[in-house]
């Protein structure tokens, strides 16, 4: 009887838990950011991928939702790539992570919103490099920013990288001396989800120690 009620109770919680994961995770928040810093360093063209590197906080994890870029495209819309690499060990990108298409409109130099549609986490304390490809010679461009660091809508914890890189003849090469423009807008897991976990590793443990 007691381990038919521990095989039912681990089945309450295995649906319960795959519920709560079905749920929106909690609302999207920016988490690091140079979209705001004052100054223009120039644009830069990305026929071929560039990048700029960030540093995650401590945290939970972070599920990435979308970018935000500064970016001009004068001709018309274009059809670009955006990348997340890890980091190589050797201040470059390493792997490609992650990809993801989007479209930039004709447009003057604004802030763009692209949305990530494939499961993608961010793990805490990690480098990564967010880069893009696709882009038309001097006409779809990417903002580089000035001022180095990250703005006020940043995570305390969370930094951006003091260069761009370029990726040409397959070997990462200085682009600029300044960053790419950009920010994360990410979401994190449901803590009602992850606080019924803990409930239900309890009542099991529980159960165990009475036998």
């Amino acid at each position: 009887m007691r381990n038919a009620t521990t095989v039912l109770l681990a089945v309450v919680c295995f649906v319960s838990l795959l519920a709560g994961f079905s749920q929106p995770a909690l609302g999207d928040l920016i988490i690091v950011s140079n979209i705001q810093q004052v100054g223009s360093a120039g644009s830069r063209s990305f026929v071929t991928p560039i990048a700029t590197s960030f540093t995650s906080g401590s945290g939970p994890g972070w599920n990435l939702d979308s970018v935000l870029v500064n970016m001009t495209n004068s001709g018309l819309p274009r059809d670009i790539v955006f990348h997340v690499y890890d980091d190589s060990g050797l201040n470059t990108p390493g792997a490609e992570l992650l990809s993801f298409s989007a479209t930039v409109p004709n447009t003057p130099l604004q802030t763009l919103n692209f949305t990530n549609s494939t499961p993608f986490q961010i793990a805490p304390n990690k480098t990564y490099w967010l880069g893009a490809s696709g882009g038309v010679l001097n006409v779809t461009q990417w903002e580089n920013t000035e001022q180095l660091g990250v703005d006020t809508l940043s995570a305390p914890d969370w930094s951006i990288g003091d260069v761009s890189l370029g990726l040409i003849g397959g070997v990462w090469e200085a682009s600029s001396d300044r960053p790419l423009m950009f920010a994360l807008n990410v979401s994190v897991p449901e803590p009602s989800s992850l606080a019924f976990v803990s409930v239900c590793a309890f009542g099991m443990l529980f159960r165990r120690r009475k036998r």
